[in-house]
């Protein structure tokens, strides 16, 4: 996909977390562009929801 390995392990070790986090630019055209938008997107989704619920 184009990432280096920090952000990878970042992404990774936060969502196992249960860690907010974000994203750059880059990473979310790269997101974009691969297709798996819509799933991160209804994981972000699930995620607000979650937190609204507290």
């Amino acid at each position: 996909m184009g990432f280096s390995k920090g952000t990878l392990h970042y992404m990774k070790q936060n969502a196992e977390a249960d860690k907010p986090f974000t994203f750059n630019n880059h990473v979310i055209v790269t997101l974009i562009d691969v297709g798996i938008a819509k799933a991160v997107d209804a994981a972000l989704t699930e995620r607000m929801k979650k937190s609204e619920s507290l």
